[in-house]
This record gives C-alpha cells, sequence and structure tokens, in this order.
C-alpha cells in the first residue's frame, strides 16, 4: 500500500477512467508515502490539472522541480498553466528553462512559440521560431496546428486553412486544427461545411 510506483501507475489508470475523485486519493497516498518521490509529485499534480485546481497543482509541479531542476514535463506544464492563467512572463519562463533543458524537445519549442505568441510585445518572435520547425518537423501535425494559430493571430486566414488542412491530412484526430477549421466556416457563414467537418471526423 506505500509503493510509490503502484500507487502513480494507478493514478493514470484512474484519470484514464476519468475517476478523478479516486485518482487523487491515490496521489496523495502516493506523496505521502514518499514526499521526496519525483513521481508523486507528478502525479498529484496531473490529478489537481484534472480537477482544474490550478493553485494546487502549480505547488506539487514545483516540488517536483525542487527535487529535480531538470525535469522537463514539470517546466513544461508549469508554462502551460501559467499560460492559461494569463500569467505570461511567468509561461515564458518556464518555456525558456524547457527548451534550455532540452533544446531538440519539440514540446517545449512549442511551448516557446506559444508563449511568445500570447504576448502582445511577440514582434514577429513565434514566427521566427516557427518557421525553422515547419522544415524541420514536416510531417508533424502539431507545428501545422501552430502555425495556422499564428495565421489567425495576423489575420491570414487563407494560410490558416492551408495549414489545418495539411494537420488534418497528417493526423485526422488534431482537435486543434478541427476546430479552427470549423471556426473559419462558421465565421464565414458557411454552416453547413462547418458541420461537415466535425460529422465527418465524428464518423
Amino acid at each position: 500500500p506505500t509503493d510509490v510506483a503502484a500507487l502513480t501507475t494507478k493514478v493514470r489508470m484512474l484519470l484514464s477512467d476519468n475517476n478523478v475523485e479516486d485518482a487523487l486519493t491515490t496521489a496523495r497516498a502516493a506523496a505521502s508515502a514518499n514526499p521526496k518521490s519525483i513521481d508523486s509529485q507528478m502525479a498529484l499534480a496531473s490529478v489537481y490539472l484534472a480537477r482544474q485546481e490550478s493553485e494546487e497543482a502549480r505547488k506539487a509541479l514545483n516540488n517536483a522541480l525542487q527535487l529535480d531542476p531538470n525535469n522537463i514535463q514539470a517546466q513544461l506544464e508549469l508554462a502551460k498553466l501559467h499560460l492559461d492563467r494569463g500569467e505570461l512572463d511567468t509561461s515564458l519562463d518556464f518555456a525558456k528553462l524547457g527548451v534550455k533543458t532540452d533544446p531538440d524537445n519539440l514540446d517545449a519549442q512549442l511551448m516557446l512559440i506559444q508563449s511568445l505568441a500570447a504576448r502582445s510585445d511577440d514582434d514577429g518572435r513565434a514566427e521566427a521560431a516557427l518557421k525553422p520547425l515547419l522544415a524541420k518537423y514536416a510531417k508533424s501535425a502539431r507545428v501545422y496546428s501552430l502555425a495556422g494559430k499564428l495565421a489567425i493571430n495576423r489575420n491570414d486566414q487563407a494560410s490558416a486553412r492551408r495549414h489545418w488542412e495539411t494537420a488534418l491530412q497528417l493526423d485526422p484526430k488534431n482537435a486543434a486544427a478541427l476546430a479552427g477549421l470549423s471556426a473559419l466556416a462558421v465565421e464565414a457563414d458557411r454552416p453547413a461545411e462547418a458541420r461537415a467537418i466535425v460529422d465527418a471526423r465524428l464518423r
């Protein structure tokens, strides 16, 4: 009952079943069994994120980083958490830390671009950082999906459509590209087209 590996594995299984309450109880048991376990802190953070309790998640992620300052998963989760809370400077700091920890990590690079793009003083830095990724990761739906989002930010709907269509060709499950194309159709007063896009994915 105090085996952290077993408890954290159980947390992941419970979350996959959407059993958040039991997952929280189990994650707390793991953290209690070994408060200095990075895995137990990350499991606790994942449950709090599922419960949309961002402050508790932040504490658990920071605990994990105190135990391992190079834990890139904690760095990126904190970048995303602060981005979602509108704390853009902090989000950017953690995203930069993730890229410093692992410069070749695609998740870290995409998180950095998202953090840059959310700032009013971006000055094209997000676009500049994305350009080499489009060449290096030409088969990555996530890269094209983010390219579509940046195109919308500069009001270039044609480029956004092209990038999102490419993303869906590479990965039909890419929800961001699906939502983006649907939104473009709705904004163009073509609800039938939007419905067809969604229905095709549902089928």
